[in-house]
């Protein structure tokens, strides 16, 4: 009984020795593997203009493409470590660029890089609205009671195609140069929705629209600025000095 018994126990080992030999390797489908993630792009900023701007970086080892994010609307994919934004709205951005990985590969993306702030002023030339003024010489009736004068008043016209939204302010040049968008943009006097659906029938007409603007300072310089949008979204900051 005492050979059995042996007999028995070297065939346990045997089988659990044989047992540990065949256990799966960690890369097998069935145990899963730790993705490395790639480094996150270094990003710079150059080329800045009033209508857009390029940034770029330097390529990162194992990526595949790189993911762009400007806003919701615009998040384009390159495989170039370079990428120039164009025809942009006045405001400030803030790109970030993160490398994507192959999906069946052995890394993951990496993290967003850190944003840079960028500024710009807007479209500077526009194909799809003008904006000229006139000096007054002499009185002008503007109706309601109200005459306009050559010492504190202009003629403007403005004609457009396509424009669906107009605001408007005359700045004393001086103190125009030294705003950032955002101030501008407080300053500007919209129009309420009556007024401005009136208005827009002449602006996109054939003949524009003819207006006065009061309250001016005499001997003083001004600009005239107006910021426009059109059916596309684009933003044109029309500015006309007097």
């Amino acid at each position: 009984m005492k050979k059995f018994f042996s007999m028995m126990a070297a065939v346990a080992a045997m089988f659990a020795f044989a047992s540990c030999g065949n256990e799966p390797e960690t890369n097998e489908p069935n145990k899963p593997t730790t993705k490395t993630q790639l480094e996150t792009p270094v990003v710079t900023v150059k080329d800045v203009t009033e209508t857009g701007f390029t940034i770029e970086w330097d390529a990162v080892a194992n990526a595949e493409s790189y993911s762009i994010y400007l806003d919701k609307s615009t998040t384009p994919t390159t495989t170039e470590t370079s990428y120039t934004f164009s025809n942009l709205n006045a405001g400030t951005y803030t790109p970030r660029v993160k490398a994507v990985a192959a999906k069946d590969g052995n890394y993951k993306d990496s993290d967003y890089s850190e944003k840079k702030e960028v500024v710009i002023t807007g479209l500077t030339s526009a194909d799809w609205f003008t904006q000229t003024v006139e000096l007054l010489d002499g009185a002008y009736s503007v109706g309601d009671g109200y005459t306009a004068y050559p010492h504190d008043s202009i003629f403007f016209n403005w004609k457009g195609t396509g424009i669906k939204d107009i605001q408007v302010v005359a700045l004393p040049t001086a103190e125009l140069e030294t705003l950032t968008i955002a101030a501008l943009e407080e300053k500007l006097n919209s129009y309420d929705a009556t007024t401005l659906t009136s208005i827009l029938s002449s602006v996109n007409g054939d003949e524009g629209y003819a207006g006065v603007y009061m309250g001016l300072t005499e001997k003083t310089k001004y600009t005239l600025v107006t910021r426009v949008t059109n059916n596309d979204n684009l933003v044109y900051f029309a500015k006309t000095a007097f």
